[in-house]
């Protein structure tokens, strides 16, 4: 794991040293450069696996193909094998070194070949080329810009900004983006002259010219054969456990972070099995009881009893005075998934302990795990009653009072009572998002009005897959847009801040296809959400946790705004803060606040939004770039 930087054009070292330095906290171990005619190639190591040969960059035998690399490849031995055999030679053990061999061997095509979690860029001297792609799913990160007839590339924005005539104007489609779901999906970012490359793309730059491309999509997958559940099951756990093995590979300490839900579970559960050994396990939860309803400490101890791991617990309290500043900086760009300060926290624990961490990210969604899925399957029926017996419905759950609970029930009521007259599409994208168009018009600003549609994206995804997947949809949708533009860059930058190795065993493209397989039946039995998980690893897990409902990894927030964070809030939203930056309506904004704190609305995803919106202005426009 590391950060990796670079352009295009004459040698600049102190550029290059810049944008390194920017991303010290991914790789403290060591850094790397390689300059010449035509590329500039910067890196910093978090050392992991190879640690006395694997320094970065990595040329091929004659020193015509270069490369820097963020990541992990769990299939390189299988791929140096191969490559061995067809007569290439390897100079370390490394990972790294496979990519420039494969590039020799299959050209720009190459990462179609590697099963794992990268970002790479490699230079090719004889044809001046340089191929930057990004993993399959979106693991790693990857922000470009192209400027003055070169391309800029790096692991995180921040990098970027050391170059500093690069325009920095905000884009008025990515902060409605934003304001919409809650982050900037790829293939914007936060800056007009800046881009993040999709998943499963390359770019190409040669001749002066960047080409983008995909490389890989979401795979024709056949229905899974018939045959006896118990084999099935069987074939899975076969499967998870090779995955969760390769996810293992390391040369330094390791471990898992344990909610109290099935999927980190699950990881744990495996890793304790193909380790025959005792595994490292990292909690968090809340003291005040008030938040008992956002706790998972108590069912994460009792898995962890039941592996024999060595587990520890962190207790999270609201003082985030200091640290808003550092996840804005961390972040590059406004996000306003909460679970991010909890990412932050319990990576900044583990690493006293371990270098890499193992999480349940992905689970979710291949295994379909959000109650909005099963509300897909129940909106089909509620949606054949009459329109007027729909209004009713909505009208009375509108007026049930607002809860603070995780997950609580009337929340779900409404939301769901909210798609009930829309097509099934626009149910779930209006599900999803935290804004939609009518409160838009009461928030922003009579002179911020974006252009475009912030789903788009969505619409598109959505439209390309195959109407045989049937509800199964949905979770892909999420796949190509959720996992990607949220959960992945949450993981990544999160534990990058900490320098501390986060791996995903669950977005790995062989489970993907063999939860694909599956379709969405077997996945949802009765009113039972991630059906076939559940039965699959309920004799590795203790007979209670199966019956937990889904809780989500997230904080307190309404509870804390009203209270330990109120005057935080009102600092961030304050009335000249709000006038400066002319997105919003300074009395919609204190309106929200006024409600939200009374007790008449929960509007505590908003707030955060607007709240982390300004802290990023604060960190990188009025602080400037080295906040």
């Amino acid at each position: 794991m590391c950060g990796i930087c670079g352009f295009t054009g004459a040698p600049d070292k102190p550029l290059l040293e810049r944008m390194t330095a920017r991303i010290q906290h991914r790789g403290p171990d060591s850094c790397g450069f390689y300059a010449a005619p035509g590329v500039n190639l910067g890196m910093r190591r978090l050392s992991i696996i190879d640690l006395s040969t694997g320094e970065q960059p990595i040329g091929n035998e004659d020193g015509t193909v270069w490369t820097v690399f963020n990541g992990e490849i769990y299939n390189y031995r299988e791929l140096r094998a191969e490559l061995s055999a067809q007569g290439h030679v390897f100079r370390t053990a490394s990972d790294t070194e496979v990519l420039v061999h494969l590039y020799e061997q299959h050209g720009a095509a190459f990462p179609s070949r590697l099963r794992g979690m990268f970002a790479f860029a490699l230079w090719d001297t004889a044809a001046r080329r340089l191929l930057v792609s990004r993993d399959q799913l979106g693991i790693k990160p990857l922000y470009y810009a192209e400027h003055g007839g070169e391309l800029l590339f790096a692991s995180e924005l921040k990098s970027l900004l050391a170059r500093r005539d690069l325009p920095r104007e905000v884009d008025p489609e990515a902060i409605d983006a934003y304001m919409t779901l809650l982050n900037i999906p790829a293939p914007r970012s936060v800056f007009k002259a800046v881009k993040k490359l999709p998943a499963g793309h390359s770019i190409v730059f040669e001749n002066g010219g960047a080409k983008v491309s995909r490389y890989w999509t979401l795979p024709s997958v056949e229905p899974a054969p018939e045959m006896p559940e118990s084999e099935l099951r069987a074939r899975f756990l076969e499967l998870f456990d090779d995955t969760v093995e390769k996810h293992m590979l390391s040369d330094v300490p390791l471990g898992v972070f344990l909610s109290g839900g099935i999927d980190s579970s699950a990881i744990a559960a495996s890793m304790a099995r193909v380790s025959g050994a005792g595994i490292k396990t990292f909690s968090l939860g809340f003291e005040d009881g008030r938040d008992a309803s956002y706790n998972e400490l108590d069912a994460a101890a009792l898995t962890a009893k039941h592996l024999g791991s060595e587990h520890r617990q962190l207790f999270v309290k609201p003082d985030f005075a200091g640290l808003l500043p550092k996840l804005a900086w961390h972040l590059d760009e406004p996000f306003a998934d909460s679970s991010a300060a909890l990412t932050y926290l319990i990576s900044k624990e583990a690493v006293s302990h371990v270098k890499v961490a193992l999480t349940g990210i992905g689970g979710d969604e291949l295994f379909m795990g959000y109650p909005r899925y099963l509300g897909m399957r129940a909106m089909r029926y509620f949606s054949r009653l009459p329109a007027s017996v729909r209004r009713a419905f909505g009208a009375v759950v509108s007026l049930w009072p607002e809860s603070e609970a995780s997950g609580a029930f009337s929340g779900r009521a409404k939301r769901f009572a909210a798609g009930a007259l829309k097509e099934p599409l626009d149910c779930y994208l209006g599900w999803i998002s935290f804004l939609d168009a009518r409160a838009k018009a009461g928030l922003y600003a009579r002179g911020f009005v974006p252009s475009g549609d912030a789903l788009a994206g969505h619409r598109n995804a959505f439209a390309a897959l195959n109407p045989a997947f049937g509800d199964y949809r949905f979770p892909l949708l999420d796949v190509n847009t959720y996992l990607s533009d949220d959960l992945l860059v949450m993981g990544d930058k999160m534990s990058m801040a900490a320098s501390l190795e986060l791996r995903v065993p669950f977005c790995d493209t062989r489970l993907l296809e063999f939860a694909m397989s599956l379709g969405a039946g077997r996945h949802l039995r009765g009113e039972r959400l991630k059906s076939f998980l559940k039965s699959a690893v309920a004799g590795r897990l203790p007979p209670q946790l199966m019956k937990r409902r889904k809780q989500g990894f997230m904080l307190p927030l309404s509870r804390w705004l009203k209270e330990e964070l109120r005057g935080q809030m009102a600092d961030l939203l304050s009335r000249e803060s709000v006038a400066r930056r002319g997105y919003f309506r300074t009395e919609a904004v204190s309106a929200l606040v006024s409600e939200h704190c009374s007790g008449r609305a929960n509007h505590a995803d908003r707030l955060w939004a607007l709240m982390m919106l300004e802290q990023w202005h604060r960190t990188y426009a009025d602080g400037g770039s080295d906040a």
